[in-house]
């Protein structure tokens, strides 16, 4: 994180070949995905109670949390952030807690499906918004929200069939 909250989002480059900041992205999903797959595996017969699973996602997210908000810009904390990610991917993985049902309530979970569609559109309407027009967050929300959700059912879905049909199209 850097000093002002924001997520330190440079990239390192050694003889500017090598880009540590890809790198780290592609180990990061990596990581993400082998976590997944091991919970699948090894850990969905295993049932824990939901108390156990509570405190399991609480105690991680707390974890990644602590890790990402912080003053300092770079820390010594930052080499803890994967360990505790692939920590939180495997505890939600199980589905087995309270905050894990919270999460699956249909509201959040569309807003789940609007959140690449809220990625690309938060920085222009940031930039249009408040940088140039000096406007209130408090239009920047509801402007991101709602130009997600154009974006999302007149661009990202469509987008997604016609890719559907086109790949069905050539495994025939």
């Amino acid at each position: 994180m850097h000093l002002n909250g924001q997520l330190d989002a440079t990239f390192e480059t050694v003889v500017y070949v090598i880009n540590f900041g890809l790198v780290r992205c592609l180990a990061g999903i990596a990581l993400g995905v082998l976590c997944l797959l091991y919970v699948r595996r090894y850990l969905a017969r295993e049932t824990i109670g939901t108390t156990t699973a509570t405190a399991l996602e609480l105690f991680a997210l707390g974890a990644v949390l602590a890790i990402m908000v912080r003053p300092e810009y770079h820390s010594h904390w930052d080499a803890a952030f994967p360990l505790a990610s692939a920590v939180l991917v495997v505890v939600f993985s199980l589905e087995a807690g309270l905050v894990t049902r919270v999460l699956q309530l249909p509201p959040l979970l569309y807003l789940g499906s609007l959140s690449y569609a809220i990625y690309l559109v938060h920085w222009p309407l940031l930039f249009v918004m408040q940088e140039q027009h000096g406007l209130s967050p408090l239009l920047y929300y509801p402007a991101v929200l709602a130009a997600a959700v154009i974006t999302h059912h007149a661009v990202e879905v469509p987008a997604r069939r016609a890719l559907m049909r086109g790949s069905l199209a050539l495994a025939n």
